[in-house]
């Protein structure tokens, strides 16, 4: 059943855990002076192509946040369905005064459908939910035809960025991009996409997959 959230008026939104009193103030209040709506009309105006990333599923914000404070020439675009993770998000931006944050509380696909192509120069994925039970499959994110919807979205020198702990879904992702075609590869071998970048930043949850002695498998991709 789909269920109307009456803070923002929309659809699909989902509570992990009941909202703190200050998390549905920021909702309500915070988070409709910097929303984007899914409207061509809407990034004609207010967000002009280029320096423009977007992050889909954010957790609790550290790693967007990270982003936004390491490059504050950038725009960063949060999608984040779950609203206790947009809640923290949202703290975070309005205790740091940042200028250069946006967030967009739904499915990332309403909005991918409504922007034009070759918008973001970056798009980055950081640990997705990897469902790893065989029925739980299809609701797995990525996919070939959503690794093609996100190469469409990207600049000519875009860059495609997904992380996650889970062998079993790094397999399941490479070889969604390798049937993809929309990607250049350096190998077809997951145990080579292990090296994460210098300064890299392990949010929360990659860091309870370590303490499990998981391994972080990193795919940073260029059109």
């Amino acid at each position: 059943m789909i269920q109307k959230h009456p803070i923002t008026n929309t659809f699909a939104r989902r509570v992990g855990r009941g909202l703190r009193q200050a998390q549905k103030e920021l909702l309500a209040n915070y988070l409709p002076t910097v929303q984007v709506h899914a409207t061509p009309d809407f990034f004609k105006q207010k967000i002009k192509a280029g320096n423009v990333c977007l992050e889909i599923g954010i957790g609790n914000g550290e790693y967007f946040i990270n982003n936004a404070k390491t490059h504050p020439c950038n725009t960063y675009i949060a999608c984040e369905p779950y609203l206790n993770g947009m809640a923290s998000a949202l703290r975070q931006a309005k205790d740091s005064n940042l200028k250069n944050v946006r967030f967009f509380p739904d499915d990332v696909r309403i909005l991918l459908n409504n922007i034009s192509a070759n918008y973001f120069a970056e798009i980055h994925i950081i640990c997705p939910d990897p469902w790893p039970k065989r029925r739980q499959h299809a609701r797995r994110l990525i996919t070939r035809d959503f690794i093609k919807l996100l190469s469409t979205k990207l600049v000519a020198s875009g860059k495609l960025i997904i992380a996650t702990d889970h062998r079993e879904y790094a397999e399941w992702i490479l070889k969604s991009i390798i049937d993809s075609q929309s990607f250049a590869l350096q190998s077809n071998d997951v145990n080579d996409y292990t090296k994460l970048p210098e300064g890299w930043l392990h949010t929360k949850y990659q860091r309870i997959g370590l303490s499990k002695n998981h391994r972080i498998y990193y795919f940073s991709l260029n059109l």
